[in-house]
């Protein structure tokens, strides 16, 4: 088995029943909706780690991925979604991620002392966080949540924020996310209906950057000269990736990460490729081979380059493996078209 095998039969499975989906959520039945996203949400978390929700908009049927801040279940929800039957092109839309402005937000409600709120009763904040770029803080202000202890607050303004800003808005760019009874000075709070068209304005204003899915989005690593050595791995000075915590675990001895990436038939490893010497030219060629290997491996839904890695002597590349048996098939062939001295390594 492999996440490729295990994506075909997802989306098998989904399309054997595509009738009887889209007849419960024509009918606007929440049970059998429900019925639908618990038997289709356990094909996910096989596949992809996470679970996922049916929702209609008009004529058309929307099917979103929940993989939240997970950046593995991120990866191959973002892997699903490309390679999504094309047959569903006509009356689906398939989110990788939680889109903004979720339907089942605006009837969403929680109760604090025998009393119910909904986003009606929320007002909503941005502020920028100047250490950091592309970044800023969300405040929420309601009555509600001087009534609430921590973790309630986190739950429950986690969960507006995600489905009003949309994932992509929360990973991309909220460093954190308060709740208050009471509105901190010099902020601008707008009802939190119209919290995402007031962030994207704020955005265009302060010319953030843009991403086009979760995956887009890269943590940059300068080691300094004590972390180095000249061991394989361990002599890499600078690191780019998608999946920060694959390299938080192995830096501190760990695997957890790792593991779940094991458990759903992937792997995460290294191609290596020897050097000369670190330079202008070989940088150049780090770019234009980063974007040959991932254009060629990505689309045969084998593998992706998810980050990547410079030393002295060596080019690192980080690769997500979608089918370890054609990805060593298909490496064999691309190092002898390359003619590259590039070897793979697992992490």
């Amino acid at each position: 088995m492999s996440i490729k095998t295990n994506a075909k039969a997802f989306w098998t499975y989904f399309l054997k029943n595509r009738e009887k989906i889209e007849a419960a959520l024509q009918a606007n039945d929440p049970d059998k909706i429900k019925e639908w996203e618990k038997k289709l949400g356990d094909e996910c978390l096989k596949t992809a780690g996470c679970y996922l929700s049916l929702e209609k908009d008009d004529a058309l049927n929307l099917l979103v991925f929940e993989p939240m801040k997970d950046k593995t279940s991120q990866i191959i929800c973002v892997y699903l979604k490309k390679f999504a039957p094309k047959a569903l092109s006509d009356n689906w839309i398939i989110f990788d991620c939680i889109p903004p402005l979720s339907e089942k937000i605006y009837h969403y409600r929680f109760q604090v002392e025998e009393k119910d709120y909904t986003i009606d009763d929320i007002r909503i904040g941005f502020i920028e966080t100047p250490k950091v770029q592309d970044s800023f803080s969300v405040s929420l202000v309601c009555e509600a949540f001087d009534k609430m202890n921590e973790n309630e607050k986190e739950v429950i303004g986690s969960t507006f924020v995600e489905n009003v800003l949309g994932d992509l808005v929360v990973n991309s760019y909220v460093e954190k996310i308060d709740c208050s009874s009471n509105e901190k000075e010099g902020v601008k709070y707008v009802p939190l209906r119209e919290g995402y068209d007031e962030i994207i304005d704020f955005m265009e204003l302060h010319n953030y950057k843009t991403y086009s899915d979760c995956t887009q989005i890269y943590t940059v690593y300068k080691l300094n000269e004590d972390q180095v050595s000249d061991e394989l791995l361990n002599d890499r000075i600078l690191i780019s990736t998608i999946q920060p915590l694959n390299f938080v675990e192995v830096m501190n001895h760990e695997r957890t990460s790792l593991n779940q990436i094991t458990r759903l038939q992937g792997e995460v490893g290294f191609l290596v490729l020897e050097i000369d010497e670190f330079n202008e030219k070989e940088a150049q060629r780090k770019r234009v081979l980063e974007k040959e290997l991932n254009d060629l491996l990505y689309d045969l839904g084998i593998a992706r380059i998810c980050g990547s890695g410079i030393a002295l002597k060596r080019i690192y590349f980080e690769v997500f493996i979608f089918d370890k048996e054609d990805f060593k098939k298909a490496i064999v062939k691309v190092v002898a078209n390359l003619k590259l001295p590039m070897t793979y390594i697992p992490y």
